[in-house]
């Protein structure tokens, strides 16, 4: 009750010490009424049971009712039904004086209709004895807050879920370089939600500080590096970033540049990091996938001039063997020029050997896998082995008879048996021994176990050949790239040997074996299965002297020598011989004497027309006729291609009378007898 409006009261009753009193309360509530409805902000005062006692303008204008209006209802009337519980709990707690006061953000509810968000702050008012009497309420208008917040919300929950829908990894970090924020993917590659690296740096997030490749400038050292370039306003690109993660090298293209605030000062670290592992690998993929095809095109082009070479070499060597071989058929038996000319063929036939490696390098030979002594074909090197390796050493050699054969090519038997002896004697030096044997026995599981080529070899019977030498032998690192491809103690452009030896052994399904200690010499071990049905024979073999027929022979072959060579031979063997420079000139002699003509000897590489268009024009003239292929490279690969044409026979160049012989035998269906 207002003091002024008590008619009863009689001012001359006071003393003039209470009048004072009196006037300095009055002035006191004319302050605080002024203050209370020239506010800012709404104010309210409302009793115990929420009926509002009196509202000041701005509180009016921020409900949008009338004073009268307001005083006739309460605060529970107008505010939101989802906010009045918490209201409600907020004032029991304030009136049993476990808060001195509170603050709540709410909703009302707008005369409009419309929702208003308001700071509410309330206390209490309580009398001299402490007893509540009412509250007293603070009411700030923070729609438009609520609502620019709401929308920076959205704009963040977009923001969030573009960067989330990124595959790039994207994060924030601060000066300290803690992460502020980071999306899906960054979080993804270590594993862990975007809100576990929150507040930690890259450490602690689980980037591996181990070094990368070695490179204390790689990994997480080389983040920190990059991010400090950024934090000095340097903008880095690193296209390759590797880092350590969960203990997988990871490759990074990482863009980081300086994040800054509105003020324009450094606030931290923006950075973009793509995981390019995958393109780095197809890339590495792709370099080697182009040096392969480099590769192969320069051996393909050394294919093209081995073999050229080799086809040209083989057609001398034709002339060479054969004429050797004509010698040899006319010298009477015991002659003394019968040795020199034995030498002399078994020399040319290594030389056509060779030749016929560089014809299987180029693609374009063959190696046929026939029967082996390998007593007898090392034997047979003798000459060679020891103008190759007895200058320099004391050669033994052990081969006994009657061993079991194997199936291989002999020509590539006879190069690991060179590469061993070779290899062997320049580890003696003058004055050394190398022992060469050969044998058969059994080969234990743990023996073969130590097999050098890699693969598994079962146990069991082996005929073997075994190259020992009293050098200086091999340390431990020596002996385990021994068979590297170009690994070599020797001088340089030498080595690929043993490399080769070990490949050969290999193709043969059988077991190369090593045992060498410094200053106790080595010893290797070739091991090869048995044939089958493969029993040991007897070294004397009588040759039989050369079949002999009859008819007339044509020869097609654009060498001169060949064909000179050729038309001796068959005459040697009974023929009669007409010779032809071309595939044309074969064709149309055919046609002229084709009744007469009792085989052709066709070559397969001529200019012009070329072997095989050769044989089917001669099949138009001639159908029955038998035709003999012969060549420098594979005239048996080319075989299995004209048998349609019904090719009567192969001959390898260089040829022999014997081979010749064989082959016209063959051809025409003569007896073996």
């Amino acid at each position: 009750m207002d003091p002024r409006d008590d008619a009863s009261a009689d001012p001359s009753d006071a003393s003039p010490r209470d009048d004072g009193a009196m006037e300095h309360s009055w002035e006191h509530e004319r302050h605080f009424a002024s203050a209370f409805e020239h506010a800012a902000i709404g104010m309210a005062i409302v009793d115990l049971d929420g009926a509002f006692l009196k509202v000041n303008r701005a509180a009016c204008e921020l409900w949008g009712y009338s004073e009268r209006e307001l005083l006739e209802g309460s605060f529970q009337a107008i505010t939101h039904p989802e906010d009045l519980d918490e209201d409600l709990h907020l004032l029991r707690r304030l009136l049993a004086g476990e808060v001195a006061r509170y603050q709540l953000e709410k909703r009302y509810r707008h005369r409009s209709g419309a929702e208003i968000w308001a700071l509410l702050s309330v206390s209490l008012l309580r009398d001299a004895d402490g007893r509540p009497r009412y509250f007293i309420s603070q009411i700030q208008d923070i729609s438009e807050r609520k609502r620019t917040v709401e929308k920076l919300q959205e704009t963040a929950a977009f923001l969030a879920t573009v960067l989330d829908a990124s595959p790039d990894m994207i994060f924030i970090k601060d000066r300290e370089l803690r992460t502020l924020m980071c999306n899906e993917a960054f979080a993804a590659a270590l594993g862990k939600a975007p809100a576990e690296l929150v507040g930690r740096t890259d450490v602690e997030n689980g980037w591996d500080p181990k070094l990368v490749y070695g490179d204390p400038e790689r990994g997480v050292q080389g983040f920190i590096h990059d991010d400090l370039r950024a934090l000095r306003g340097e903008e880095v690109h690193n296209l390759r970033d590797p880092a350590n993660v969960r203990g997988e090298i990871r490759v990074f293209d990482t863009h980081k540049v300086p994040l800054r605030g509105s003020d324009g000062a450094i606030i931290g670290v923006l950075g973009v990091a793509r995981d390019v592992t995958a393109r780095e690998e197809a890339e590495a993929r792709r370099l080697e996938l182009e040096r392969q095809v480099l590769h192969a095109q320069k051996l393909e082009s050394l294919g093209v001039l081995a073999g050229g070479i080799a086809h040209d070499f083989n057609n001398l060597l034709t002339g060479i063997i054969g004429h050797l071989s004509l010698m040899e058929y006319e010298l009477e038996p015991g002659a003394a020029l019968s040795p020199h000319v034995e030498g002399a063929i078994e020399a040319a036939s290594q030389a056509a050997s060779l030749t016929q490696q560089m014809l299987a390098y180029s693609g374009r030979g063959r190696f046929v896998i026939e029967p082996v002594d390998l007593s007898r074909l090392i034997e047979s090197m003798r000459r060679l082995i020891d103008v190759s390796a007895s200058r320099s050493c004391r050669l033994e050699l052990d081969l006994p008879g009657a061993l079991p054969r194997v199936a291989g090519d002999p020509a590539q038997l006879r190069q690991i048996v060179m590469n061993l002896i070779i290899n062997a004697a320049e580890s003696t030096g003058a004055g050394g021994r190398v022992a060469v044997r050969t044998g058969a026995r059994r080969f234990d599981a743990e023996e073969l176990a130590r097999n050098r080529t890699g693969d598994r070899v079962p146990p069991g019977d082996y005929v073997f050949c075994e190259v020992a030498d009293n050098g200086s032998g091999m340390s431990e690192a020596v002996l385990a790239r021994i068979f590297d491809p170009f690994f070599s103690t020797k001088f340089t452009g030498r080595g690929l040997g043993l490399a080769a030896a070990l490949g050969i052994v290999r193709g043969h399904g059988g077991a190369l074996l090593v045992a060498s200690a410094l200053g106790e010499g080595s010893r290797f071990t070739v091991a090869f299965p048995p044939a089958p049905g493969s029993e040991g024979e007897s070294r004397a073999q009588a040759d039989a002297r050369p079949w002999r027929g009859q008819g007339l022979a044509l020869v097609i072959d654009d060498e001169p020598a060949v064909r000179d060579l050729a038309q001796v031979m068959l005459r040697s063997l009974g023929f009669e011989v007409e010779t032809a420079a071309s595939g044309v000139d074969g064709v149309e002699a055919l046609r002229r004497d084709g009744a007469r003509v009792s085989v052709v000897l066709l070559d397969l590489t001529m200019p012009g027309l070329d072997g095989v268009a050769t044989l089917r024009l001669l099949r138009e003239v001639a159908p029955a006729v038998p035709v003999i292929l012969s060549s420098g490279y594979d005239a048996g690969a080319y075989a299995e291609r004209v048998d349609e044409l019904g090719l009567a026979g192969v001959l390898q160049k260089p040829y022999t009378l014997k081979s010749m012989s064989a082959a016209l035998r063959s051809a025409l269906g003569a007896p073996l007898g």
